[in-house]
């Protein structure tokens, strides 16, 4: 059933406050105002509490690494390495990999700032990843800041987990380590690995070349075993391309699957931050596998999603200030592809979902319900199915039920279909749909004095309704305030009665 519930107003959503870029000055005051902007990252303050001398490791034995340690040591916590070659492993001149000590169950303790002449922490083998339930673990010393890896903009691939294909590694995690300045790619699943979880990660300020293979913060390749992984709790931020190269192959999170990916394959994107990037979460190819995204908050990016896995569901994810939410590609498809899309509010954006050019053939088959846009700005067509040129898409495939939408009648149409556009009144004939209507509401100014609250009452209705996760800094700057009533007007949104 095709229901939507549509609200063309004419008002003016209030501006959340644009995100600054980075540079070499304010790196560091970048980095401060993105991860006091991430709500769900692990650690904020990228320091887990603990003791760095107690090894964690129930079944395997745990090393240390501090960057500024000096030379012989042999990897324990008084003495560690100060490189990862000996225990990790290293690449030759003739491109082949040498392992180290590391073995399954192991974790290595990373400390201090890794720059792009220390090389790669690579696992190369399947031997040095453990299971799903005794993983080899990555992760920064406890009780010191989070690890840096700096690729300087000159190398790529700053942590890689690969394996050969007849010994396969199934299990590793990435914990409270930062990615930046990677080129090309920061953290890299290669092929041949069955389950990795990457959390509590910041990557920023990668660059691509933008003209082939697949970059971005992370990129995670599932093209050749039954793969399980899990991206949660992390921020990503900045990672974009070369002016030189086109906009191609890059995403904060990139995920490359192919049709040799076994069944079952499921890729988990839970509880991250994208913000200032040219795409979020972008699919490579279409194997088939399943992502689950959900509880995502995207800010700031030019697309939110763009999918082309073959079985989708994306849910309960927040986007603001994005050019186009969800983007369902089908060129290069190879399978009939299905997205599950609920529960999503996009907020102050352009494109609510666009199926993309189609050079295959293959259906998209599209189930969307229970999705909140509001926006005043100018689009030419807030759902986009089919693309002018391309393979025609076939509203057969769209069901969507319990949608609201609120936006500038005078200003943006409804629907854009094969390069048609149409008024919400005239989508109702184009989607066959007898439920769809447009109702002219408030104005702008009572939906500016409902839906919001002024600066003045701000600290009240904080301290009053704002979610109990959520705590008022004792001493508020004005920035503080800001990035503050971020939170609070997005959980507004979510929460109107």
């Amino acid at each position: 059933m095709k229901n939507f519930r549509l609200i063309c107003v004419l008002f003016s959503v209030v501006s959340f406050g644009a995100c600054s870029g980075s540079s070499d000055s304010g790196a560091t005051a970048e980095l401060d105002k993105a991860v006091y902007d991430a709500p769900n990252l692990l650690f904020a303050d990228g320091i887990e509490p603990g003791d760095a001398a107690q090894c964690e490791a129930p079944n395997g034995q745990c090393w240390y690494v501090d960057a500024q340690a000096p030379s012989g040591g042999n990897g324990t916590y008084s003495a560690p390495y100060n490189s990862f070659e000996k225990v990790v492993g290293y690449m030759d001149a003739g491109n082949d990999y040498h392992s180290g000590l590391i073995k399954g169950g192991d974790y290595l303790y990373v400390r201090g700032t890794f720059g792009a002449e220390a090389g790669q922490l690579h696992l190369g083998r399947g031997f040095q990843g453990g299971t799903p339930s005794n993983p080899t673990v990555i992760k920064s010393w406890r009780g010191f800041p989070r690890a840096v890896f700096d690729g300087g903009h000159s190398r790529s691939d700053l942590i890689v987990v690969r394996a050969l294909s007849d010994d396969l590694s199934r299990g590793v995690v990435i914990r409270n380590v930062e990615i930046t300045r990677a080129a090309g790619r920061g953290i890299y699943v290669d092929e041949n690995v069955e389950h990795v979880v990457i959390e509590g990660v910041v990557a920023h300020d990668g660059l691509g070349d933008g003209f082939s293979g697949v970059g971005g913060g992370v990129l995670l390749s599932m093209v050749s075993a039954s793969h399980d992984f899990t991206v949660r709790n992390s921020l990503f931020f900045n990672n974009r391309v070369d002016p030189k190269g086109g906009e191609n192959n890059i995403g904060g999170l990139s995920i490359l699957s192919e049709p040799e990916a076994k069944n079952g394959s499921i890729v988990r994107v839970y509880n991250n931050t994208f913000r200032d990037e040219h795409i979020a979460v972008r699919h490579k190819h279409s194997g088939r596998i399943k992502m689950h995204a959900s509880g995502n908050l995207i800010s700031d990016s030019d697309i939110g999603f763009y999918v082309r896995a073959l079985d989708n569901e994306i849910d309960n994810n927040q986007l603001v200030r994005v050019g186009t939410a969800f983007m369902l590609v089908a060129e290069n498809q190879k399978g009939d592809a299905y997205a599950n899309i609920h529960d999503n509010d996009v907020l102050d954006s352009l494109v609510l979902l666009d199926t993309g050019y189609d050079s295959t053939g293959f259906e998209r088959r599209v189930d969307f319900t229970n999705n909140f846009y509001s926006s005043s700005r100018s689009v030419d067509g807030i759902i986009q199915l089919g693309r002018y040129g391309s393979n025609e898409f076939d509203t057969d495939y769209w069901n969507s039920a319990g949608n609201t939408f609120e936006f500038d009648e005078s200003n943006s149409t409804f629907l854009y279909v094969e390069g048609s556009a149409f008024s919400a009144g005239e989508a109702e004939g184009v989607l066959g749909d007898s439920n769809l209507s447009a109702e002219q509401v408030q104005s702008g100014a009572a939906i500016s004095q409902a839906e919001y609250v002024s600066e003045d009452d701000y600290s009240e209705v904080v301290e009053e309704d704002f979610p109990e996760e959520f705590e008022l800094p004792a001493d508020q700057s004005p920035e503080e305030q800001e990035r503050f009533r971020n939170f609070f007007e997005n959980w507004r949104w979510r929460h109107r009665g």
